[in-house]
């Protein structure tokens, strides 16, 4: 579609079916809030906003802000903390692949060995 802009809607990561192969996080910032980031919490994640805005503020000073909607991956960003600028609660959804320890515990329990 080159030179138009194609609307499919929003992913919607909270409301999909998805196999046991992924785990769902939920995090809700209540309005002027931050949370220090961590990147190992949030390796592995695909991130949506689900509802409100979050500022993504950066280690040398500014951010980015994203809405509802938006779709990241926060990994390798130089991000100090996530802050919610609004009024309203932000919710963000974060899913990854679960670990392949937990994984093989869990099929061990379904599997049959002759």
């Amino acid at each position: 579609m080159t030179g138009q802009y194609c609307d499919v809607g929003r992913l919607g990561l909270l409301g999909r079916t998805r196999s046991g192969a992924f785990a769902t996080r939920i995090v809700v910032l209540p309005p002027g809030s931050s949370l220090v980031f961590d990147e190992r919490e949030w390796r592995d994640c695909l991130v949506e906003v689900e509802r409100g805005d979050v500022k993504l503020q950066l280690r040398g000073g500014g951010g980015h802000e994203c809405r509802a909607g938006d779709v990241l991956w926060l990994v390798g960003l130089p991000i100090l903390a996530l802050h919610n600028p609004g009024c309203d609660r932000t919710v963000l959804v974060a899913v990854s692949r679960r670990r392949l320890d937990h994984l093989q515990s869990e099929l061990r329990g379904h599997l049959e060995y002759p």
